[in-house]
């Protein structure tokens, strides 16, 4: 792959970003809707449990995402060119969308199962964490301490 552009990299990892994101916004649409309009009941008993357990989940999720995404950049020396720092990056903000998405759909299945549309405020906070999370240039200039030839070579 000759043809390297970090620019296209940046592009790929913010479809990636939006594809995640997107993904869970239209399921919890769904639920929402199946929760409000379906005339079904709820056959589990003690659903508050699972909701929180679901909001604990999303919050350890929230919380440990950033100390991981840092440890995996942190492997980083400083003496890699453009092309690795952009991959490790990808990795690490993979990692880190992974976890919140499995605490947001987690949420989710359990706003569906319980029939309580309350649980799907843990997918609200996790969009709004990805909301806060897309990666730009910005974020990667500040996240990988680029070089300015390198930062050149995002715009």
């Amino acid at each position: 792959m000759a043809d390297y552009s970090a620019k296209q990299a940046l592009t790929t990892m913010r479809l990636i970003h939006f594809a995640m994101m997107g993904g869970l916004v239209m399921f919890g649409m769904v639920v929402f809707y199946l929760n409000t309009t379906a005339e079904l009941s709820s056959s589990i008993e003690n659903g508050y449990i699972l909701l929180i357990v679901a909001g604990a989940f999303t919050l350890m999720a929230v919380g440990i995402s950033p100390i991981i995404f840092k440890q995996q950049l942190a492997k980083l020396t400083g003496s890699e060119e453009l092309r690795a720092k952009m991959a490790a990056f990808q990795t690490a903000h993979i990692i880190r969308c992974a976890l919140l998405e499995g605490a947001g759909l987690f949420a989710t299945v359990i706003s569906l199962v319980t029939r309580d549309s309350i649980g799907l405020a843990a997918l609200v906070i996790v969009v709004g964490v990805f909301v806060l999370h897309i990666p730009s240039a910005l974020s990667l200039e500040r996240d990988l301490n680029l070089s300015p030839d390198e930062k050149n070579q995002l715009v």
